[in-house]
């Protein structure tokens, strides 16, 4: 009976863990990207990602802006159909494409303390938070 009480403390501490991730609580806010794995973020021409409406998403993409899909359950979050304008800036583009493309590789997403973090295979690969 005491390993059951335990075992059933444990399961129950596991679901805590698991981060719900619900679009419509954040529809209002634009995330700012604030670190990525492996690479330099510009201040001045800063990344952002918006999540609107019918499982739409929107944002700046250090120089050009961009749409596309997500489908988002419970316990996962998954870009697609991205799509961006196609202005050229030639300190921006190597970014721009890379970004585009490693959101696409996002699987999971943990909202903490006023930031996001986007997962892809269990592995942080950007951060971000509400604007200042």
């Amino acid at each position: 009976m005491k390993n059951l009480f335990f075992g059933i403390i444990i399961l129950l501490s596991f679901q805590s863990c698991l981060t719900r991730f619900d679009v419509n609580a954040f529809t209002k806010n634009r995330w700012i990207l604030r670190t990525w794995t492996g690479n330099k973020i510009l201040p001045e021409k800063a990344a952002s990602l918006k999540f609107e409406a019918n499982n739409k998403i929107s944002g700046k993409a250090f120089c050009n802006s961009y749409g596309g899909s997500v489908d988002i359950t419970p316990l996962s979050i998954k870009f697609y159909q991205i799509f961006s304008t196609k202005m050229y800036c030639e300190e921006l583009s190597e970014y721009e494409s890379k970004f585009l493309k490693e959101l696409q590789k996002i699987d999971s997403a943990k909202i903490f303390s006023g930031k996001l973090f986007l997962y892809a295979k269990g592995i942080r690969i950007m951060t971000f938070s509400e604007p200042r």
